[in-house]
This record gives C-alpha cells, sequence and structure tokens, in this order.
C-alpha cells in the first residue's frame, strides 16, 4: 500500500489560485477579505511615486507586495511570435545590467524598506519581458508573473500553470478574470493566476471565494515557496509498526541570499513554510494524534534514517499538531527543516479516534 507523501498543494486542495493586482493600487482588500483569501500587490516606483505607507498595512493584513520595475517600461520582445521565437535572442550582459540597476534595485529596495518583508515575486509590466530582462531577474525572485498584452503578445502566456511551472520567470497568467482558470486550476491539478488592474479588479474575487472547498487561494510568492519546498523535500525512514507510523520529512535548500547589482544585501528568502503531508492508512487503524520534532540533520536517502535505536532521535521536544482525517488517509502540515521526526500513534486505550 501507499505509504506517504507530499500532497501537491496546501492543505490538500485540488488545484491553486493566486489574484494579483497591478500597478500599486491597493483595491480589493475589503473585497478578499469578505471573501476568504490573500492577494499580491504589484507596485512600481520610485519612479513617480512618493506614497508608500500603505504597502506595510497590506502586508499586516497578509498580502504580498510584489516587484513591478521602477518606471513601468513597457517595451516588447522583437521576437514574440512563438516560444521558440522568444528564445530566439539570448541574454546580453550590458542589457542585464541596466536592467537591474535600473528597473529592479530601486523597486525592491524601497518595497523591502517600507515593508521588512523580502520581495518573492515580480511581474513584467504589460506582460513585456526577454531573455536579457528574465536573466536580470533570476538573482532576485522565485518567480515572475507574465501575462497577455496586446503590447507584449505573449499569447502563449495566457494559460493557467503546471504544478512545477515550466517557466518561472515567466509565469502563466489570465490577461483578466476567467472562470475557465478557475475550474481548469481544479479539474487539472495546477495554479491558476488572474492578473487584474485597478479599473477591474473585484471582478471574481467573490468567484473565486465560492471555490475555496477545492482551491488554495494565496499571494504568488507563497505559492512559489511552496513549489519550491515541495519539489525539494524528502519523506525518509518510513516505519509502520503495531500502534505507531514514523518517518523524517526534510529539505536541503539553501537560504536564498540576495542583493542587488553594486553588492548590497537585500532581505534573504528562508524555505522555513509548511508543506502538507498525506498518510494512508491500513483498514484497521485509526489516528489519536500526530507529533513533530526536530532533528539532527541526516545523510541517508533511505533504509536505516540514520537517528539511532527506534528510527529517530528528536534534538527538540515533540509537540503535538493537529491533523485532519479522510477515507484511508489523515492529511497535516509542518516545516521540513530543520528535518521534523513525525510519528502517527495508531492506537489508543478504547481504540477510537480523539
Amino acid at each position: 500500500m501507499r505509504e506517504a507523501e507530499i500532497c501537491t498543494w496546501l492543505g490538500d486542495k485540488k488545484g491553486a489560485i493566486s489574484f494579483t493586482v497591478d500597478d500599486g493600487w491597493p483595491g480589493c482588500r475589503e473585497e478578499m477579505a469578505r471573501a476568504g483569501f490573500r492577494g499580491t500587490y504589484y507596485w512600481f516606483g520610485p519612479a513617480w511615486r512618493t506614497t508608500t505607507q500603505w504597502l506595510k498595512v497590506l502586508v499586516e493584513e497578509g498580502h504580498e507586495i510584489g516587484a513591478h520595475s521602477t518606471t513601468h517600461l513597457c517595451l516588447p520582445s522583437p521576437h514574440n511570435e512563438t516560444p521558440q521565437a522568444f528564445w530566439k535572442d539570448r541574454p546580453e550582459e550590458g542589457a542585464v545590467e541596466a536592467y537591474r540597476r535600473d528597473e529592479i534595485d530601486p523597486n525592491v529596495s524601497v518595497i523591502e524598506q517600507e515593508t521588512g518583508e523580502p520581495v518573492l515575486s515580480m511581474a513584467w509590466p504589460c506582460g513585456c519581458t526577454d531573455p536579457s530582462r528574465m536573466k536580470a531577474a533570476e538573482p532576485y525572485f522565485l518567480g515572475v508573473r507574465g501575462y497577455y498584452d496586446e503590447v507584449a503578445n505573449l499569447r502563449w502566456i495566457d494559460d493557467v500553470n503546471t504544478a512545477t511551472p515550466h517557466a518561472f520567470l515567466n509565469l502563466n497568467a489570465s490577461v483578466r478574470f476567467d472562470p475557465s482558470f478557475v475550474h481548469r486550476a481544479a479539474a487539472e491539478g495546477k495554479w491558476a493566476i488572474i492578473t487584474t488592474h485597478e479599473s477591474t479588479g473585484a471582478e471574481g474575487i467573490d468567484y473565486i471565494g465560492d471555490h475555496l472547498d477545492e482551491l488554495w487561494a494565496a499571494p504568488v510568492g507563497e505559492v512559489l515557496k511552496y513549489i519550491k519546498v515541495r519539489d525539494a523535500a524528502r519523506i525518509l525512514g518510513f516505519r509502520r509498526r503495531s500502534g505507531s507510523i514514523s518517518f523524517t520529512i526534510r529539505h536541503d535548500l539553501p537560504v536564498f541570499a540576495r542583493s542587488t547589482l553594486n553588492g548590497r544585501a537585500l532581505l534573504p528568502v528562508v524555505y522555513d513554510n509548511p508543506v502538507t503531508i498525506k498518510v494512508y492508512l491500513r483498514d484497521d487503524e485509526r489516528v489519536s494524534r500526530v507529533t513533530a520534532g526536530v532533528t539532527a540533520r541526516i545523510d541517508k536517502e533511505d533504509g536505516d534514517t540514520g537517528y539511532g535505536p527506534g528510527g529517530g532521535q528528536t534534538a527538540g521536544r515533540a509537540t503535538d499538531i493537529p491533523f485532519r482525517a479522510g477515507a484511508g488517509y489523515i492529511t497535516f502540515e509542518t516545516p521540513a527543516k530543520p528535518a521534523r521526526r513525525i510519528r502517527v500513534v495508531t492506537q489508543s486505550p478504547d481504540n477510537r479516534v480523539r
């Protein structure tokens, strides 16, 4: 039988969706709060913007502030007919350095100064990018959101993303709210990103809220962190005994240390976010509790975990974590760094789940 796995999306939802608002407008906050999810606001500046106080307010409400360049320059690629033509150009060192210096460094620096949080993602102005700009963005962001605009004319971007996107530096997104993106994300196990601007911001928020039973709705940066950890984490040393199930979950992603072109340090990105674990049960197993404890690092990939007698030496005190019972399985959330030793207690004195 199957043992345990890391779920594709947080909460074991069928798909994921992110709602984004471009150009630094602070609208849609009340609508998203009523619908029960948070979004990403892409801010451009400080070329002509002087008001930044609301950036901190949005972060305190749980939203993400993403980069959107300094001047919002919408310069399309000359080769935008097909993905093959798009990649015809090669990154040019001078263009890469210029874009970092002029369009990324000032933008990211102001956002991090105002919010105290690392900038995790960016959105291309008007969806316009090219290999040089993508190379410029690589040292800063977990991903960059694209979208199909008549200026950029990258038609293939108007789509949902696979569970692990094909191009993290030019993520697919809708040009406007489209209910089919919601349904495709759930039906295909994919990630939909909705692009909006101030004039059309609230459209679709209630519709997304009505589908939170099957979709994980979260800011772009949170979804990107989940994907990175999910794809890097491993479940090791799985053991099923009478009365318990135990295993270790870990990943080895380093801290994403970032800096400006001139070497000034930006805020680091730490992959300490939780992932959802699904543990499969036999017909006669009932779970009474789940515990997790931080463990020492191990190097063995399979077989004996290397944690000593009994399959695990816990460095920190194990604590109870909440779990959800399903039909033949349980799910729960836990970080994977530092490594966690998980213990699932499958029997209680009266043999009842409690």
